[in-house]
Protein backbone atom coordinates (compact mmCIF):
# COMPACT_ATOMS: atom_id res chain seq x y z
CA UNK A 1 0.00 0.00 0.00
CA UNK A 2 2.78 2.23 1.06
CA UNK A 3 4.71 1.98 -2.24
CA UNK A 4 1.78 2.24 -4.51
CA UNK A 5 1.11 5.52 -3.01
CA UNK A 6 2.22 8.22 -1.14
CA UNK A 7 -1.17 9.77 0.52
CA UNK A 8 -4.19 7.81 1.65
CA UNK A 9 -6.06 7.96 4.85
CA UNK A 10 -6.43 4.08 6.64
CA UNK A 11 -9.54 4.25 9.12
CA UNK A 12 -8.98 1.18 11.69
CA UNK A 13 -12.38 0.36 13.11
CA UNK A 14 -12.08 -2.13 16.02
CA UNK A 15 -12.81 -2.48 19.92
CA UNK A 16 -10.15 -5.26 20.28
CA UNK A 17 -7.60 -4.36 22.36
CA UNK A 18 -5.48 -7.42 20.54
CA UNK A 19 -6.02 -6.47 17.61
CA UNK A 20 -5.48 -2.18 17.70
CA UNK A 21 -2.73 -3.45 19.87
CA UNK A 22 -1.09 -5.94 16.57
CA UNK A 23 -2.40 -3.42 14.24
CA UNK A 24 0.05 -0.96 15.55
CA UNK A 25 2.94 -2.71 16.13
CA UNK A 26 2.74 -4.04 12.36
CA UNK A 27 2.34 -0.40 11.63
CA UNK A 28 5.19 0.69 13.49
CA UNK A 29 7.59 -2.29 12.11
CA UNK A 30 6.75 -2.18 8.31
CA UNK A 31 6.55 1.44 8.55
CA UNK A 32 3.04 1.56 6.55
CA UNK A 33 2.36 4.58 7.82
CA UNK A 34 5.02 6.87 6.51
CA UNK A 35 3.68 10.88 7.60
CA UNK A 36 1.88 12.12 4.25
CA UNK A 37 -0.66 9.08 5.18
CA UNK A 38 -3.31 9.74 7.88
CA UNK A 39 -4.92 7.27 10.15
CA UNK A 40 -7.84 7.48 11.94
CA UNK A 41 -8.44 4.59 14.79
CA UNK A 42 -12.32 4.77 15.83
CA UNK A 43 -13.12 3.13 18.74
CA UNK A 44 -15.61 2.50 21.52
CA UNK A 45 -12.67 1.60 24.17
CA UNK A 46 -12.02 4.52 26.99
CA UNK A 47 -8.45 6.41 26.34
CA UNK A 48 -6.95 4.70 29.88
CA UNK A 49 -7.17 1.12 28.23
CA UNK A 50 -5.28 2.56 24.46
CA UNK A 51 -1.93 3.24 26.07
CA UNK A 52 -0.36 0.87 23.97
CA UNK A 53 -1.50 2.96 20.97
CA UNK A 54 0.51 5.76 21.75
CA UNK A 55 3.87 5.53 20.13
CA UNK A 56 2.06 4.94 16.95
CA UNK A 57 -0.07 8.02 17.56
CA UNK A 58 2.52 10.27 18.44
CA UNK A 59 4.69 8.96 15.63
CA UNK A 60 2.43 9.33 12.41
CA UNK A 61 0.18 12.06 11.62
CA UNK A 62 -2.90 10.38 13.61
CA UNK A 63 -6.23 11.04 15.31
CA UNK A 64 -8.13 8.80 17.92
CA UNK A 65 -12.24 8.94 17.38
CA UNK A 66 -13.65 7.67 20.20
CA UNK A 67 -17.47 6.81 20.31
CA UNK A 68 -19.56 7.09 23.26
CA UNK A 69 -23.14 6.29 23.42
CA UNK A 70 -24.16 6.43 27.07
CA UNK A 71 -27.72 6.76 28.58
CA UNK A 72 -28.91 7.19 24.71
CA UNK A 73 -26.63 10.30 24.34
CA UNK A 74 -24.12 9.93 21.07
CA UNK A 75 -20.98 12.15 21.21
CA UNK A 76 -17.36 11.63 19.41
CA UNK A 77 -14.35 13.27 20.62
CA UNK A 78 -11.25 13.28 18.66
CA UNK A 79 -7.66 13.42 20.37
CA UNK A 80 -3.88 13.08 19.37
CA UNK A 81 -0.70 12.67 20.62
CA UNK A 82 1.75 15.19 20.85
CA UNK A 83 5.30 14.01 18.99
CA UNK A 84 8.22 13.29 22.06
CA UNK A 85 5.18 13.27 24.50
CA UNK A 86 5.15 10.32 26.71
CA UNK A 87 3.21 7.40 27.77
CA UNK A 88 1.40 9.23 30.82
CA UNK A 89 0.52 12.19 29.13
CA UNK A 90 -2.99 13.25 28.45
CA UNK A 91 -3.86 12.95 24.58
CA UNK A 92 -4.69 16.63 23.38
CA UNK A 93 -8.62 16.89 22.43
CA UNK A 94 -9.03 18.43 19.31
CA UNK A 95 -12.97 18.21 18.58
CA UNK A 96 -16.46 16.44 19.76
CA UNK A 97 -19.34 15.54 17.68
CA UNK A 98 -23.06 15.26 18.55
CA UNK A 99 -26.03 15.36 16.76
CA UNK A 100 -27.39 18.33 18.17
CA UNK A 101 -24.26 20.41 18.22
CA UNK A 102 -22.15 19.06 15.42
CA UNK A 103 -18.98 19.36 15.03
CA UNK A 104 -16.77 21.53 17.68
CA UNK A 105 -12.96 22.21 16.89
CA UNK A 106 -11.86 22.10 20.79
CA UNK A 107 -7.62 24.06 20.05
CA UNK A 108 -7.26 25.89 17.00
CA UNK A 109 -5.72 23.26 15.22
CA UNK A 110 -7.15 22.20 12.35
CA UNK A 111 -7.96 18.07 12.79
CA UNK A 112 -4.97 16.69 11.53
CA UNK A 113 -2.65 19.32 12.36
CA UNK A 114 0.84 19.41 11.14
CA UNK A 115 2.26 18.38 14.75
CA UNK A 116 6.37 18.70 13.41
CA UNK A 117 5.98 22.03 11.55
CA UNK A 118 6.05 23.40 15.14
CA UNK A 119 5.76 21.70 18.58
CA UNK A 120 2.78 22.81 20.23
CA UNK A 121 4.69 22.15 23.90
CA UNK A 122 8.06 22.89 23.80
CA UNK A 123 9.84 19.54 24.21
CA UNK A 124 13.57 18.95 24.92
CA UNK A 125 15.45 17.15 22.67
CA UNK A 126 18.98 15.75 22.10
CA UNK A 127 20.63 17.19 18.74
CA UNK A 128 23.91 16.94 17.07
CA UNK A 129 25.37 19.19 14.06
CA UNK A 130 28.51 19.35 12.29
CA UNK A 131 30.01 23.09 13.02
CA UNK A 132 29.24 25.36 10.11
CA UNK A 133 31.57 27.37 9.04
CA UNK A 134 29.24 30.34 8.01
CA UNK A 135 30.05 33.45 9.70
CA UNK A 136 26.16 35.00 9.94
CA UNK A 137 25.51 31.93 12.24
CA UNK A 138 28.46 32.04 14.73
CA UNK A 139 28.68 34.56 17.47
CA UNK A 140 31.00 34.90 20.57
CA UNK A 141 30.85 32.28 23.56
CA UNK A 142 31.84 33.88 26.90
CA UNK A 143 35.41 32.15 26.58
CA UNK A 144 35.90 34.37 23.29
CA UNK A 145 35.38 31.53 21.02
CA UNK A 146 33.32 31.22 18.14
CA UNK A 147 30.19 29.15 18.60
CA UNK A 148 27.62 27.88 16.15
CA UNK A 149 23.95 28.60 17.07
CA UNK A 150 22.37 27.61 14.66
CA UNK A 151 20.57 24.93 16.83
CA UNK A 152 19.19 27.87 18.77
CA UNK A 153 18.05 29.47 15.63
CA UNK A 154 16.10 26.00 14.74
CA UNK A 155 14.73 25.69 18.31
CA UNK A 156 13.09 28.82 17.96
CA UNK A 157 11.50 28.38 15.10
CA UNK A 158 10.39 24.75 15.84
CA UNK A 159 9.91 25.41 19.14
CA UNK A 160 12.29 22.78 21.24
CA UNK A 161 15.24 23.49 23.66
Amino acid sequence: LRQVSWCVTVVVVSDDPAFLAAFAEWSLKGRLLVWPTRLLVVTRLPLPELHYLHKLLSTTNSMLLMVQDTSGKFRCSVYMYLPYSSPEDRALSLASWTPRRGLTLATHLPLFPDKYTRFLERPTLAVATEALHSIEVKKKGRDGEHTDNMVDYLGKALNFT
